[in-house]
């Protein structure tokens, strides 16, 4: 009979591992909801991020669409013959030119901004599955079985279909 020679005391845990056992519980749910918070920052700036990014994009094609209309205003103005018009149209076309490249590395950084923050979230999803996999006890190679091929258990063989009956009338 399992347990006849055992010690009773044996299983009874003692003060000081239940306190320790306590600590280390206390420790993973901090830290659990450590890392719920900082998803919940992330998830929150990466929200901000695709707000500011779409903005960006807003101003840029108003901004190519003002580029547009001014080369448009200065052709015009140089088959009129206005070489004022055409001057100032420059100038504002290489103000707007410039105005365009900030709105471009701006989006650009947000951008960056934005990959490097859904990669930090990937990677935390990737280690929390992770640990829900190793506190699981599955292993590779219960997902790996030789071959590639599940095996039936000994004396598990495939059932055989009943021998064909005459229909004796």
């Amino acid at each position: 009979m399992p347990g006849e020679n055992s010690n009773p005391y044996q299983y009874t845990k003692t003060v000081d591992q239940i306190i320790v056992e306590r600590n280390n519980a206390k420790a993973k749910a901090r830290a659990d909801l450590a890392a719920a918070q900082e998803k919940a920052k992330k998830s929150n700036q990466l929200s901000n991020l695709y707000t500011q990014i779409n903005e960006y994009r807003r101003l840029i094609t108003l901004k190519e669409r003002d580029i547009s209309v001014t080369e448009a205003a200065i052709k015009a103005a140089q088959q009129a013959g206005n070489t004022g018009a055409v001057d100032a149209g420059i100038q504002v076309l290489i103000t707007q030119r410039a105005d365009l490249a900030k709105l471009k590395t701006s989006e650009t950084q947000k951008n960056n901004e934005r990959k490097s923050i859904v990669a930090g979230l990937v990677e935390a999803n990737k280690a929390a599955v992770n640990v829900a996999i190793k506190d699981s006890g599955f292993s590779k190679g219960d997902a790996k079985k030789k071959g590639g091929k599940v095996k039936p258990a000994e004396g598990d063989d495939t059932p055989k279909p009943p021998a064909q009956q005459v229909f004796t009338g």
